[in-house]
């Protein structure tokens, strides 16, 4: 694969590498060719096919083209472009080998990943922005009216012809700036610099306030001149006045039996005349449900909920990592949303078992045959699991390592989560003038 770098430019010309493989393989080879992230460049094509012979074949009724093992493919990659002024940005092209047949028999191990053979290969893209402006760390920020802050950085996508000054205002009094400007020249330009927001305190019971920041730039070179060239970020100042707080008890549950609820309860920081209704919820796909009464309500002079509702944990049978689950509460009007707490969800389903197929094989009289053995697991894991592996004759069976069979080298098999089922293949060696059913024991 040459070269294992390359640097392209949103709205500029495709750049290329070429690919082949290093070793003679003993069946065709697919590599599949793909990009970690299609925003910022995509490839062309995005499977090859290598043998030993080049050739092509009909699959189905769509011809494959096999190249020659050792000749060279190009592989063309070709930038996106979009309109947003930005950094240039890294990304990578994964090539994965395989070699299996069309009923998922590995027919070359060495140049099959999943089968513990050659691993990926990667080649490395920049693509450079085109868009002029103001490149910022965030989009969105968070502060409180308890005087919790938040911070983005700020810097030039291009070297400016003139020194910059960028003024920073904010709509309303629900925060502060610091600093409110900033200057940039020719040796600045690319050094991000620290912006950060305060959330500003006031005694209305307000709940939260969203409001925007403006950077707008001023200078002599017109590309980074004027509001046209201003960027702008939302901020969200969280009221303190009257906040509820959301309470779990407990806080880590299992995920089946007797103990998988806990119970939620809200509070408020003061008294207030109007009754306050807190809604709670939990993700879709949280593996927990919440009680068919999900509202709390806190009585006028009261400070903590009546009623009850729960959040109980949905077993799903896999063993898998410990879940975490969002509860979130929406408040009634008058009163700020509560933040979120974490409900932790132990799993408790026993790790699966591990199989290996015993299968047979008519040797033959000359030459060597493949034969696979299924690894399989009794259910799939939300873990991705590995085992190690290997076949050397001291197993106790009745075929002789080099001999009858060429010996395996240790190895592991990885099951990603969610997947039962890998595959290793032995290469049987047939004795002359002998009709003998090889069992891999």
């Amino acid at each position: 694969m040459t070269p294992d770098t390359l640097s392209t430019a949103e709205g500029g010309s495709a750049q290329t590498f070429t690919v082949r493989l290093a070793v003679q393989p003993g069946a065709d080879v697919e590599i599949d060719i793909g990009s970690n992230d299609p925003t910022e460049g995509t490839v062309s094509p995005t499977i090859l096919w290598f043998g030993p012979t080049a050739r092509t074949v009909v699959v189905g009724r769509t011809p494959r083209n096999i190249s020659r093992w050792d000749d060279a493919r190009t592989v063309t990659v070709r930038p996106k472009d979009d309109t947003v002024a930005g950094l240039a940005q890294e990304y990578t092209i994964t090539l994965d080998a395989g070699s299996v047949d069309d009923s998922g028999i590995v027919q070359d191990a060495y140049y099959d990943n999943d089968d513990a053979g050659v691993p990926n290969r990667t080649v490395t893209v920049t693509n450079a922005d085109n868009d002029l402006g103001l490149v910022l760390s965030k989009t969105a920020l968070a502060t409180a009216e308890d005087g919790s802050a938040d911070s983005f950085t700020v810097q030039m996508s291009t070297r400016p012809s003139a020194p910059v000054t960028v003024e920073i205002a904010l709509d309303g009094t629900e925060g502060a700036a610091a600093p409110g400007a900033l200057t940039c020249d020719g040796s600045t330009w690319n050094t991000a610099r620290t912006v950060a927001v305060t959330g500003q305190d006031d005694t209305l019971d307000d709940s939260n306030v969203r409001y925007t920041l403006t950077l707008t730039p001023s200078s002599t070179d017109t590309d980074y001149d004027g509001s046209a060239k201003a960027a702008t970020l939302t901020v969200d100042n969280n009221d303190d006045d009257l906040v509820p707080t959301l309470r779990l008890t407990p806080a880590t549950i299992a995920e089946s039996g007797t103990g998988n609820v806990t119970t939620v309860t809200a509070t408020l920081n003061r008294t207030r005349i109007a009754p306050t209704t807190v809604t709670v919820s939990v993700p879709a796909d949280a593996g927990a449900t919440v009680s068919a009464n999900a509202a709390l309500t806190i009585a006028p002079g009261a400070t903590t909920s009546t009623g009850t509702v729960t959040v109980t944990a949905v077993g799903d049978g896999t063993d898998a990592p410990d879940k975490t689950v969002r509860v979130s509460g929406t408040s009634s009007a008058g009163v700020g949303h509560p933040r979120d707490v974490t409900l932790t969800i132990t799993d408790d389903d026993a790790a699966p078992s591990l199989s290996i197929s015993s299968p047979s094989l008519d040797e033959g009289d000359s030459g060597q045959r493949t034969m696979p053995l299924t690894v399989t697991l009794s259910a799939a894991s939300g873990w991705e699991v590995t085992v190690g592996y290997g076949l050397d004759g001291t197993d106790g069976g009745t075929a002789t390592a080099g001999a009858d069979y060429t010996a395996i080298v240790p190895g592991t098999l990885t099951f990603p989560a969610g997947t039962t089922s890998r595959s290793i293949s032995v290469l049987v060696t047939a004795i002359p003038s002998t009709s003998r059913t090889r069992r891999s024991g």
